[in-house]
Order: C-alpha cells, then sequence, then structure tokens
C-alpha cells in the first residue's frame, strides 16, 4: 500500500558528473577519439550544473560525431537506468516485521479491519539473517543513486528499508533478499511465540477460527485477544486463552 516502496531516485546529474570524473570515461575518450580533453575544458564539463550538456558543447565544437544525436544518447541512458531499476525491483524480497503490536493503524491496514492476527516470533531466529535485517529508515527523501557503480542489488536492499517519516509509526524491521532462481534463500520461519487476535476476530467464519485454535494448540503457541481500552484510544493485550 505504499507507492514508494523500495523506490530508487537516479540524479541524472551527479551521474554524469561522476562518470566524467572516473578514469573509464578517460580512457574510453582517449582510446576512442585519440585525445585527451583540454585540462581547461575539462573542468568546465565537471564543474558545470549540467555537465552532460556541457560535454556535448564541447564535443559539437570539436566535430566530434556519434552514432546517435544529444537527445537519443539522452534517452537510451534514461532507458538502461529504468531496465535496470525495474529489473532489481522486480527480484527483491522482503520479509516486514514490527516492534509493536498496538497500532490501531496497522490493525486496520494490514489485519483485515482488525479482524485478523498478528504473528509474535522470538527474535533470536533472526540472527542468522543479521546482515540482511536493518530497521526501516524514515525520511522525507528517496533513495538517491549518485554514482553508476552504486547501481547493483546492494541498492535495491538500501532503498527496500528507506520509507516516508509518515509511517514511523509503524517501527518496521525488513529482511531484504535478492530472488535468485539459482539460490534457495527462503527462509524457513519458526513456530510462533504468541499469536494475536484483533478486536473484532470473532466476525470470522466458524470454520477459520476453529482452524486456527486447532493449529496453535497442537503446536502449543498461546493466543491473547486484543481489546479496546475503555477509557483511551488504545488496543491493549488481554489475557491469554
Amino acid at each position: 500500500n505504499d507507492p514508494f516502496e523500495a523506490e530508487i531516485l537516479f540524479d541524472t546529474t551527479e551521474l554524469f558528473r561522476n562518470y566524467f570524473l572516473s578514469q573509464n570515461f578517460k580512457d574510453g575518450f582517449q582510446s576512442q577519439f585519440g585525445f585527451n580533453i583540454p585540462e581547461d575544458e575539462y573542468q568546465k564539463i565537471i564543474k558545470s550544473d549540467n555537465p552532460l550538456l556541457s560535454y556535448n558543447n564541447f564535443r559539437n565544437t570539436n566535430g566530434i560525431i556519434l552514432n546517435l544525436d544529444d537527445k537519443k544518447q539522452l534517452d537510451v541512458f534514461l532507458k538502461t537506468l529504468e531496465d535496470v531499476r525495474k529489473h532489481l525491483q522486480n527480484h527483491i524480497r522482503i520479509f516486514s516485521a514490527s516492534e509493536r503490536n498496538d497500532s490501531i493503524l496497522m490493525w486496520s491496514h494490514y489485519a483485515n479491519q482488525h479482524q485478523g492476527i498478528c504473528i509474535e516470533y522470538e527474535t533470536s531466529f533472526l540472527n542468522q539473517y543479521a546482515s540482511n535485517l536493518h530497521p526501516a529508515n524514515y525520511t522525507n527523501e528517496l533513495f538517491k543513486i549518485l554514482n553508476l557503480d552504486d547501481l547493483n542489488r546492494t541498492a535495491a536492499v538500501m532503498a527496500s528499508i528507506y520509507k516516508s517519516d509518515e509511517w514511523i509509526y509503524e517501527k518496521e524491521w525488513r529482511l531484504t533478499t535478492m530472488h535468485d532462481k539459482k539460490i534457495n534463500n527462503n527462509i524457513n520461519a519458526p513456530v510462533p511465540k504468541a499469536i494475536y487476535l484483533g478486536t473484532r476476530f470473532e466476525l470470522n467464519k466458524t470454520y477459520i477460527k476453529d482452524q486456527l485454535f486447532r493449529i496453535c494448540k497442537e503446536k502449543g503457541i498461546p493466543i491473547f485477544y486484543m481489546k479496546i481500552h475503555p477509557h483511551e484510544y488504545k488496543i491493549i493485550k488481554k489475557l491469554k486463552i
């Protein structure tokens, strides 16, 4: 329900600036055209507010012709960035958890208007995934890529933990992996520590409730009811059943 989920922002100005600063660009230019950009012209390019425009002006002034015109070059570059972004987003896998079980909004968003359940786990089982486990980074800025070398799986993982500070009440933690058909990166969840029933759980069909109670009884999982606080806008845990 977050339209900005794992969104990556490309700062094209800095992407081009850092590319022109790279040794790869310098070596590639010299290899392709047989000379180096004069230092004064090079400084104009990398210090410009629009490095790509400055580079294209230098190139056109010096009669350096490419197969694509300036606009088509930029279009191809931006399409490549977008293709990579979509590929990364399509392969990311996220396990989300929260530090809290008493958020009225979260019960509304994620538990069928308080008719659903909240599952509690012992956090120790996540120790083996510690390198992929991070608290959400609540901010008012999108995750930004400034260097082409940073456009990789790590960037996708970082983007996945950036969230608008409007979600800060969720106190979310995320375990993020990249899907790979060659690797089994499924996460085997342990038996829950407890199950919490929403304040409207009783509205569920009988067979659903009976099935949940049966499973919890077989596996020894305690069940708690959440109830409405009698004097405040809160929901609180009731004694287990």
